[in-house]
Formats: structure tokens, C-alpha cells, sequence
């Protein structure tokens, strides 16, 4: 598995065969920050401003997205895609209170379908790993899923119990990365697609029953609200102090924990406590690429 981002194409790897281009720069990574919870760190973010310039990221996204033809689909979906809106309201101005910051973001998912070897009639070996990267992130939600549900319909008397069970989030980077969609702040709607035909039907019975399970799983979703600027401070004091604590750190590991939080802090600074005139700055950029 790995994360490609559709908005910066020249960065991410794609095609088949000799015409195969590789990733430049480092891999995304899913990262987990206390204060901003599950983000990959690294992606591109674009300002809008209506809903023409949600349509242009999103039509430009699409025709960056891996595809590829099997015996079903002459462009079936060879990869996972998310796209991520990020909507946020500055409000109240007072001479004792300042500006209030309220923040929401909505993960829009579309999954592949699970991709069995009997439909497929590609040998590229390119394509032969997305398949099983598909097959085995969807097995892992799947898996995740299951145990979310039977912690939900633990008798109360074994539920302290059942609320210890480990929830295998971290067996895919597509789980880890909906975790807190799954189990956290949130509130979530998942749209099961099948087919009517009689030759899927193995495959309709089965997302039937995914969906059937998914259903049972219950979220808690909270106001998301904070002083403006708190989120920036916060994170600039954090990148601070562990650059003096990995200046005092003498152990290798130490070290090395101190410099990977210090890396996922600078991350989430960039992408949630940069000001809108640094936001502007970078998605005119964008643009201009």
C-alpha cells in the first residue's frame, strides 16, 4: 500500500511496463498528532472559493487516479481515493474575547472493489500489486469493522472487557487513515454498491453483508471549536520544545523518537496552523504548476 497525491502528479509514481514512472521525493506516510488526530502528512491542498473551483480540483484529481481495463470494466478503479474538505469559520469579535475558530473536515471515500483473480486478465506486475494492495486493505477493514461491531453488541456486563479488545487499525494504511472515521470524531455514511447481475453474485452477497456490519457501528461527533490561532501557537511551542529536548536527548532512540515527532508536528503545522495569506500563497502555486 501507499498514499499517491492526485493534485501533485510530477511527485507520485504511475503506468505500466516500460512507460512506468517512479515516485521523486519522500513517501506519504499516515501520521497521528494529539491535537489534529489521523492526517497524511505531505498532501497538496488547494483554497476555494465556489463550487467551479471544487469541480476543477476534483476533474483534475479523477483523471490522476490509477485505472485500469479487467474483463468487467473497460476503466475499472485500480486504487482507493480520498478527497478531504476542510471547512473552517472565524466568528465573534469582542473587546474581551477574540476571534473564535470553527473547524470541520469531511473525508469523502471511494473505495475499489475487491478485485478477484478470475475477472482479472492483466500481467502487468504493477497492476498485480495494486490488486493485492486492494484485497488486502479492504480484508483489513473488513476485520476492523467486524471487531467494532462485536464490541457494540457486548452484553453491558463484558463490555469493559470487550472495550480492550485490539481494534487492528494499523494493519493498513487505508484503516489507520479512517480510524478515527471509524471510531472516533465523527459521523459517517457508507454507500454499498453491487451489481445485478447473475455472475456477481458471490460478490454482491458479500458486500451485502459488509454493509450489513458496518451499519451496526456507532460514532460520537463534538463541536470543534478553539480560540483562533491556539491550534498555530500550540504547535510552534511544541516543534520548540522538542528541538530542545532533542538537543539535551543523548540515547539513539531517544533521538530518533524525538526527530519523528518533531517531523509529524512541522507536518501538521504546515497543513492546519498556517495562516490563510500562507494558504493563498501555496495554492496559487498550485495553480501555477
Amino acid at each position: 500500500e501507499r498514499f499517491r497525491d492526485l493534485l501533485r502528479p510530477s511527485a507520485a509514481s504511475w503506468g505500466c511496463g516500460p512507460h512506468a514512472r517512479k515516485q521523486s521525493g519522500p513517501p506519504l506516510e499516515v501520521r497521528q498528532h494529539p491535537r489534529i488526530g489521523v492526517f497524511v502528512g505531505g498532501l497538496t491542498s488547494g483554497i476555494v472559493s465556489s463550487v467551479a473551483d471544487v469541480l476543477q480540483l476534483l476533474d483534475f484529481g479523477h483523471k490522476m487516479r490509477v485505472v485500469g481495463r479487467t474483463n468487467m470494466n473497460a476503466a475499472s478503479s485500480r486504487s482507493h481515493a480520498v478527497v478531504t474538505f476542510y471547512v473552517e469559520k472565524l466568528f465573534g469579535q469582542t473587546q474581551d474575547h477574540g476571534r473564535v475558530r470553527r473547524w470541520a473536515q469531511l473525508h469523502a471515500v471511494d473505495l475499489a472493489g475487491t478485485a478477484r483473480m478470475s475477472f482479472a486478465e492483466d500481467h502487468c506486475e504493477l497492476r498485480q500489486k495494486e490488486r493485492r494492495g486492494i484485497n488486502t486493505s479492504l480484508w483489513a477493514l473488513g476485520l476492523v469493522i467486524k471487531r467494532l461491531v462485536a464490541q457494540e453488541s457486548a452484553p453491558a456486563s463484558s463490555r469493559s472487557a470487550s472495550a480492550r479488545a485490539h481494534i487492528p487499525y494499523r494493519n493498513s494504511k487505508l484503516t489507520y487513515f479512517l480510524s478515527e472515521s471509524l471510531m472516533g470524531n465523527s459521523r459517517t455514511v457508507l454507500l454499498a454498491c453491487v451489481s445485478p447481475a447473475a455472475s456477481s453474485g458471490a460478490m454482491t452477497e458479500s458486500t451485502l453483508r459488509f454493509a450489513s456490519e458496518a451499519r451496526k457501528v456507532r460514532t460520537c461527533s463534538v463541536l470543534n471549536e478553539e480560540p483562533a490561532g491556539d491550534l498555530a501557537n500550540a504547535l510552534r511551542a511544541e516543534i520548540e520544545f522538542l528541538g530542545k529536548e532533542l538537543d539535551r536527548a543523548g540515547a539513539a532512540d531517544r533521538r530518533r523518537d524525538l526527530a519523528e515527532r518533531i517531523h509529524t508536528a512541522q507536518l501538521a503545522s504546515e497543513q492546519y496552523g498556517s495562516s490563510w495569506e500562507e494558504q493563498q500563497v501555496r495554492s496559487q502555486a498550485l495553480e501555477l504548476e
